[in-house]
């Protein structure tokens, strides 16, 4: 896809259908299996929907961030990442079946157990074929995968003896194969394992952070559960649930945001400020969505509610209108995370986490502690939001927004330099150069130019599109110094 609106529809879309074959394949274990049955695909679902997370942040997102490179290095980036993905869900895989055998029905196990490497693998080729600009290949892989989903639902929607809850689990392995399948084809790569050891050295710390960022955002999200439903108690649990579900498109849109925004961005060379002010028209109609949405809910008729989520609409229906207003203010929480994601700040992203993790965790414990209901915990979340929203934007208005601040190694941002320009054949610009960029300018000799740390020079690429500026007392470019001797270079 050429135009940058077609492949922005498309990994919305992309990103919709990922999450709907996600929650069909529940659906279908709860329709096929008892409830002893449904309790441990759940807890199994739980852990690979972790691991999912955290891979998608520590393997996918460097790679999304590289859209606007040439094709060439971003696969060989694909290849390696999804050599690791596929690794690590080999892994992940044989500790999930070795835990299968304690479980009172193995076979569930070893379903997710085959399942697992293909998921990670195929969601690392997604972000990649997003990074390349081929989204559509994304939103094929992931609607075979749906139309599986989908058709393992209607089966068990029709009869649910037909097929047992081993077969439903197996069959979305199958699926998730055939999604793979696709992404490999479509794009002609195939992971491999060769250079791995360099792989996994390369922006090691940017990769963990991001990693314990995702990792911490899952944490983040049981340890408000349980808290809820130990100290309130299940009726609690079961009212924060269903607002939740009923608002699960906006976290959708959230976690979609760097899908969709990021790569345009990155082949576009935005400066930040320009970033911010498109994420800023995406997320203001959004979060009034919520809002509304939230507002809204005690007032409709409890039949209609019940369509949806039966018993547990009367208690969600009394919570969502501040689960909306949490939702508005994690949009805007997303949006500064982006920010953080684009510049490769993979240490003040995780900082960020950490700061809207224990403001939420403290305020939810001490609001069920003294108040002791549903309402008083989704109080605690609405307000630990919106302070967390606050404290980011901020936090993001002084450091990024302002100007255009340099990633946690110094450099500019992968996304914002010049195109042909590799990041890996980088150095420090010295005082005494003369260097010239492909189409770009020359500049010779001489100190008068940067006697001030301050002064700023404007990148010129291959292309029309204005680039950033940046401190060249700071910023690594190939530089070539005519001034020195062959000998001295």
């Amino acid at each position: 896809m050429k135009r940058p609106a077609l492949r922005m529809l498309a990994g919305t879309a992309d990103q919709i259908l990922s999450s709907v074959s996600n929650a069909l394949i529940v659906f279908a274990v709860a329709r096929t299996g008892s409830v002893a049955d449904f309790g441990m695909a759940g807890v199994l679902f739980a852990v690979t929907t972790a691991t999912l997370a955290i891979t998608r942040a520590a393997i996918g997102t460097p790679v999304l961030l590289l859209a606007g490179r040439h094709a060439s290095y971003v696969l060989r980036h694909t290849r390696t990442s999804a050599g690791a993905a596929l690794l690590f869900g080999l892994v992940m895989g044989l500790i999930m079946a070795a835990g299968s055998l304690l479980l009172p029905n193995p076979a569930i196990g070893f379903g997710f157990a085959v399942a697992i490497p293909f998921l990670l693998t195929q969601d690392s080729l997604r972000f990649s074929a997003i990074a390349l600009g081929r989204t559509e290949a994304a939103f094929w892989s992931d609607l075979v995968w749906a139309l599986a989903s989908a058709a393992l639902l209607a089966t068990a929607l029709l009869d649910r003896t037909l097929l047992p809850v081993e077969a439903v689990v197996f069959t979305w392995a199958a699926s998730a194969g055939a999604a793979l399948l696709v992404l490999l084809v479509w794009l002609r790569v195939l992971p491999t394992w060769r250079g791995l050891a360099w792989w996994s050295r390369k922006e090691r710390p940017t990769r963990l952070n991001f990693g314990l960022e995702s990792s911490i955002d899952q944490l983040s999200v049981i340890l408000v559960v349980v808290l809820s439903a130990t100290m309130v108690g299940p009726d609690a649990a079961a009212a924060l649930r269903g607002a939740v579900t009923i608002l699960g498109p906006f976290a959708i849109l959230a976690t979609a945001l760097n899908l969709i925004i990021l790569p345009e961005a990155g082949r576009a060379q935005l400066t930040t400020p320009q970033l911010w002010r498109g994420l800023r028209k995406v997320a203001l109609p959004v979060s009034l969505a919520a809002i509304a949405i939230g507002a809204v809910a005690p007032f409709v008729p409890h039949s209609l509610g019940a369509l949806v989520l039966g018993e547990s609409w009367v208690p969600a229906a009394q919570v969502l209108p501040l689960i909306g207003i949490e939702y508005a203010a994690l949009i805007w929480v997303a949006v500064v995370h982006n920010l953080f994601r684009y510049h490769r700040a993979s240490g003040q992203l995780l900082r960020a986490r950490v700061i809207q993790t224990g403001i939420a965790i403290s305020v939810c414990l001490g609001t069920a502690l003294l108040v002791g209901s549903a309402l008083a915990v989704a109080l605690g979340m609405a307000i630990s939001a919106c302070a967390t929203a606050v404290t980011l934007m901020v936090w993001a208005m002084r450091g990024l927004i302002s100007r255009d601040s340099p990633s946690d190694t110094g450099a500019v941002p992968v996304a914002t330099l010049p195109p042909g320009v590799d990041p890996e054949l980088t150095q420090p610009i010295p005082r005494f150069f003369e260097y010239q960029l492909a189409g770009g300018f020359q500049l010779t000799g001489g100190t008068s130019l940067f006697d001030s740390p301050t002064t700023k020079l404007p990148v010129f690429g291959a292309t029309s599109a204005p680039g950033p500026e940046f401190d060249p007392a700071t910023t690594r470019l190939p530089v070539y110094d005519s001034a020195r001797r062959p000998e001295q270079r």
